[in-house]
């Protein structure tokens, strides 16, 4: 997304937009397919290695997750330190 003005209103939009990305990652339904991969379902190094690599996976989403809500974050921090936008009194 192109950064646009500097705006506390187009800061808070993509701090929104952010969030709207990580609650679409919270609800992936990948984050459980480890559950599906475990000594339950198969047996061997493959599937061990296969549960490992889900795991791993699962963590990196979340872990993206937190990262676009700190983003988030910053973004709003940002335009909170903007002043609001002057109007000239019409004369």
């Amino acid at each position: 997304m192109p950064p646009g003005p500097m705006t506390a209103e187009n800061l808070r939009s993509r701090a929104t937009a952010l969030r709207a990305v990580a609650r679409r990652l919270d609800a992936a339904v990948v984050l459980d397919l480890y559950r599906r991969a475990g000594p339950d379902a198969w047996e061997g190094a493959t599937p061990r290695s296969c549960h490992q690599d889900l795991l791993t996976a699962r963590r990196l989403i979340v872990d993206a997750a937190a990262d676009l809500r700190h983003g988030a974050r910053i973004l709003e921090d940002r335009a909170s330190q903007i002043p609001p936008p002057t109007v000239e009194p019409a004369g």
